[in-house]
């Protein structure tokens, strides 16, 4: 009878080690990708303070010459006075950058 008991508590022991195996690489797998998807955020937020700092210190803050140094390849769209680009909404009072929104 004791043999029987020794079968079961190793099935159930056995057991609980696949399930804690798979819980912790779903979790490792989890953390990896919600990395992978916070640095991707990361890095746009940073090319996106690289474009600002570049049209702030090498245009005249007009919307023509802001308008000309976007990237071909950035998703940008304009409307009435406000030029979204990416995250950042540039807003232009009299052809003249008045307001950057995040």
């Amino acid at each position: 009878m004791t043999k029987k008991h020794w079968k079961i508590s190793f099935f159930v022991v056995f057991a609980m080690l696949i399930l804690s195996i798979l819980g912790s690489a779903y979790t490792i797998i989890d953390m990896a990708v919600s990395k992978a998807y916070a640095d991707a955020t990361c890095d746009k937020w940073k090319s996106d303070l690289d474009f600002l700092i570049k049209a702030v210190n090498e245009t005249d803050l007009s919307k023509q010459e802001i308008y000309n140094m976007i990237d071909t390849t950035a998703f940008y769209e304009l409307k009435d006075d406000s030029l979204f680009i990416d995250q950042l909404i540039l807003v232009f009072e009299n052809d003249k950058l008045s307001q950057v929104v995040l």
